[in-house]
Parts: structure tokens; C-alpha cells; sequence
């Protein structure tokens, strides 16, 4: 439909709206990212609707990924039909997915970061742009699985210090870093007790400040504190039967 006619930039982000509550979320990338072509300078309301849109159908991709990774393992090798008939589709979603993080990279990299107006968005943007690096990591190997997991590593880093030094403790942005952050270094690098320590040393941080009454910490900020709690608590387990 972005094809058959020219839209302006309030058709665009009236068309992201529309698809959002609609729960079309591979029109909704398409009209938001036509949007930032036009308007890459977005507010707060705008970086929402870029980030629920790619969150929605990484999510969803991913998943099924999974899923039929699961099945694989799982099936007998003597079964060849069935092992086919899995794997073809698990190349489908790969198929899908792969272009999906491509053109949220592009995206990124040719309009949000260069015309970032202030180090949060910008630390967002790297954010995202490390997120796409990870997700690319779950489904590639050898030298790809290198470059992805190195642009990854590099970009949560840089983001990371920069939030440390230009973002109160817990700010959304700086939270959802350390989430994502943590998770890469403990499920794709493998380097859980670090990954465990950074984390738990976080939440201790975190909870200095939710214990000042002057503070007061938004609902979605709560979520994330204690998304970072419950991985240290399902990670030390883990770590200690290693």
C-alpha cells in the first residue's frame, strides 16, 4: 500500500497508530519507518511507536524460531519428511526475520542516530541498533556469529558507559540497557558470572534509590528493576552448577 501512493508525514504516523491498535505490526514498521524518512528528529511518543513496532515482530519471528529449534532437537533423525518439512519452515521465519533486522539497522544508522538531538536518544538508538546485533547472533555461526556478537558487545558498551555517565540510575532507557545488556553478555557470550555480577550490582544500586521516599520511580521502570532482579535469581542457580 506504501508503494500505491505518496502519504505525508501525519498520514504516516496516523497509518503507524492505525496499525499499532490494530495489532499489524508489519505495516506498522513500514509506515513508521517511511515516517522517519521524512522526520527522523522524533519525540518521546515517536521512539515508542519505533520501538513497539520492531518489538512486536522481532518478538513474534523469534519465538517461532525457537520453537521449531526445540522440535528439531527433539525429532528423530530417522524421520527425514518431518526433520524437512521443520526445517524448511524454520528457514521461512529466518527468511523473514533476517530482512526485517536489516532494515531496522538501516534505519538507524542512515536517520535516528545521526539526527539524535541528546545522549538519551542517542544511547536508545545504540540500544536498539545492539538489540538487532543480538538477535542476529541466535541464528548465525562462525564468522557472522563473530561480527554480530562484536558489533553487539561494542555498541551495549559504548551505551552503556554513556548512560552511566549522562542518565539518572533509574531512568527507563539506562534500565532496559542494563536488561538487554546483561542478557547478551549471560545467554550469547556465555560470560554468566560477570553477567550476573553487573546485574545484581545494579539492583542493589537501584534499590538505594527506591528506598528514598523523596524518589519516585515510574510503574514501567518498576517492571524493569525487577526484571533484572529475576534474572539474577534464575541465573545464580544456574551459575552454580557449573
Amino acid at each position: 500500500m506504501f508503494e500505491r501512493k505518496k502519504y505525508n508525514q501525519s498520514d504516516y504516523l496516523f497509518l503507524t497508530k492505525l496499525f499499532q491498535v490494530s495489532e499489524n505490526y508489519n505495516d506498522m514498521i513500514k509506515a513508521i519507518n517511511k515516517y522517519i524518512e521524512l522526520n527522523p528528529k522524533l519525540t518521546k511518543e515517536e521512539k515508542k511507536l519505533f520501538c513497539i513496532g520492531y518489538k512486536n515482530i522481532i518478538s513474534n519471528k523469534r519465538n517461532s524460531f525457537q520453537i521449531l529449534l526445540n522440535l528439531l532437537s527433539k525429532e528423530d533423525p530417522k524421520q527425514a519428511n518431518k526433520v524437512n518439512e521443520i526445517s524448511k519452515i524454520k528457514e521461512k521465519v529466518l527468511s523473514e526475520l533476517k530482512p526485517i533486522l536489516q532494515e531496522g539497522l538501516s534505519i538507524l544508522d542512515g536517520y535516528l542516530i545521526p539526527n539524535a538531538e541528546d545522549n538519551e536518544s542517542k544511547i536508545l538508538y545504540m540500544k536498539l541498533k545492539a538489540d538487532f546485533y543480538r538477535y542476529r547472533c541466535e541464528f548465525s555461526e562462525g564468522e557472522e556469529f563473530e561480527e554480530a556478537a562484536n558489533n553487539s558487545r561494542k555498541l551495549y558498551k559504548e551505551a552503556f558507559d554513556l548512560a552511566e555517565k549522562e542518565l539518572p540510575l533509574c531512568n527507563e532507557i539506562r534500565l532496559g540497557l542494563v536488561l538487554n545488556y546483561t542478557v547478551f553478555e549471560f545467554d550469547i557470550m556465555e560470560n554468566k558470572k560477570e553477567a550476573y555480577d553487573m546485574a545484581l550490582k545494579y539492583y542493589n544500586n537501584s534499590l538505594k534509590i527506591l528506598d528514598d521516599d523523596e524518589n519516585i520511580i515510574e510503574y514501567e521502570n518498576l517492571l524493569l528493576i525487577h526484571e533484572i532482579k529475576d534474572n539474577t535469581d534464575n541465573w545464580i542457580s544456574e551459575i552454580e552448577e557449573e
